[in-house]
């Protein structure tokens, strides 16, 4: 309980920095010039007190480790007259100062390494970091008299004291972020945190006034509808449960409104909806996962819509729409998959599975699959692809028989599978084949009725990689126009 606690306030704290850094770029980026030099001479001024406060505790802390260094070198010294000693030693007349040894710690001042950096810091805020060692060092424009003397002119003034580029406002706003891109990326991740925090405050720490001052923010932003859905969502689940009836009712109108094909508008529209389903949360997740091993895609999307309602607060729900972000992928596409796991990782951060469902949306935005088509000669890995409408069973299964007796008969090395590629059909696929001629080798072998086969179904043969292409895009039809 501690440990998830701690967790939590660790990211508030991430987030609330992130928002804060954010906030503080767009403010200075809508003043004008003048204002801009104005904000950041305030700055200036508070960063200089600052150094200045700084330096005089140094000075201070220097003076009492001298002082301690004193009292002990004169205890030392008591301590050694007592003996019978003539007293402490003494360097070489004209010497540097002792160094210090185990009976004491001499006071001089390059040995107290708090003055020496104080003096340091003295030097460069004075005369800049970069003044040169040599003859007449604080005075410019030195020409030397070719015999290597120094020759100052009659006009010469010592230098100005050199202002450090952190003094200056230009410093500051030649840093600013420039570019739509680079905005843009600031923006999205402001919007992230806004949101983020609005669901900690909520879901963990209770505080619905700092959930509702971050959601209501966010919304001002005019952020992605990924984030703008879910914000409204639970904004109307706030003041919903909050007795603020009339603002809640505001947050239910437009997400019904502006939104009404979404799953958010569906269960406003039917919160008492009740399923006939006896079976526990857990039972029902597992059942659903089975229909996923057995690849019956269209059923988990389905029937994880009607669930979550059903089980809508309980720790399952995450689990579902997880396993219907994976579902939906298999069946719709790419696309499809990330507007699920982005759907997990937005609506449930703080859960396990939301966090893994974060990492899911970081990899497949790394996952960079190209949307074209790659040349197929010289390729040496193929398939060959037969299209079957998903409801016709008798014919899938006959085709598929037939394609494994041909391969039995003919001693080839290929497989035979059948994979779902969209709500509407399935492919009977055959693999193991090395090209594209051989591909359709097969195709018009398994057509010509003198083999004992006759399909009379288009074979389209298809390198692997492609394949990966039409499976993740759902681009078939485009492959056939563009490759056959």
């Amino acid at each position: 309980m501690v440990k998830k606690k701690r967790d939590n306030l660790e990211d508030v704290i991430l987030y609330e920095e992130r928002r804060r850094s954010a906030d503080s770029i767009f403010n200075v980026l809508d003043m004008s010039t003048d204002q801009q030099i104005a904000y950041y001479n305030e700055y200036i001024v508070k960063l200089k007190a600052e150094e200045e406060r700084l330096a005089k505790l140094a000075e201070v802390e220097a003076l009492k480790e001298a002082q301690n260094q004193n009292a002990f070198q004169t205890i030392q010294n008591n301590k050694t007259t007592k003996r019978g000693n003539a007293g402490p030693a003494f360097g070489p007349i004209g010497g540097a100062p002792s160094t210090p040894t185990l009976s004491g710690t001499p006071t001089f001042y390059f040995y107290n390494p708090q003055t020496v950096a104080r003096g340091k810091q003295d030097f460069r805020r004075k005369w800049g970091g970069k003044r040169k060692l040599e003859n007449n060092w604080r005075r410019k424009n030195k020409k030397d008299d070719g015999g290597g003397e120094i020759v100052i002119e009659e006009d010469e003034t010592l230098v100005e004291e050199e202002v450090r580029p952190e003094f200056t406002p230009e410093f500051y706003i030649d840093q600013l972020p420039e570019g739509m891109s680079v905005l843009d990326s600031i923006a999205s991740a402001r919007n992230f945190a806004y949101y983020q925090l609005g669901v900690i405050y909520k879901e963990k720490f209770k505080r619905n006034d700092l959930a509702i001052s971050r959601l209501e923010n966010l919304i001002t932003f005019e952020p992605a509808e990924k984030l703008l859905l879910p914000g409204l969502y639970n904004l109307y689940l706030i003041y919903n449960e909050s007795g603020a009836f009339a603002k809640a009712d505001i947050y239910k109108s437009r997400i019904i409104n502006e939104f009404p094909d979404t799953r958010y508008a569906q269960i406003l529209l039917n919160p008492d909806a009740k399923i006939e389903d006896n079976a526990s949360p857990s039972a029902v997740y597992k059942r659903l996962y089975k229909e996923y091993e057995k690849g019956n895609y269209e059923i988990v999307v389905t029937n994880v819509e009607r669930y979550v309602t059903l089980f809508n607060g309980d720790p399952i729900v995450p689990r579902l729409e997880l396993l219907k972000a994976f579902a939906a992928g298999r069946l719709y596409g790419f696309k499809e998959y990330k507007r699920g796991i982005d759907f997990v990782a937005l609506n449930f951060p703080n859960t396990e599975v939301g966090k893994s469902a974060q990492k899911l949306v970081l990899e497949a935005e790394k996952l960079k699959i190209a949307e074209a088509f790659m040349p197929e000669q010289g390729l040496s890995d193929f398939k060959l692809i037969y299209r079957i409408e998903k409801t016709n069973y008798q014919k899938l299964e006959q085709l598929k028989d037939q394609l494994e007796k041909a391969i039995e008969q003919e001693k080839y090395g290929f497989t035979v599978s059948v994979d779902v590629y969209n709500p509407q059909e399935n492919l009977i696929v055959v693999h193991g084949l090395t090209s594209k001629l051989g591909s359709r080798g097969l195709g018009d072998f398994m057509a010509n009725p003198s083999n004992g086969f006759n399909i009379s179904d288009i074979a389209i043969p298809i390198a692997t990689e492609n394949y990966k292409i039409i499976q993740v895009y759902k681009s078939l039809d485009d492959y056939e126009k563009e490759m056959l």
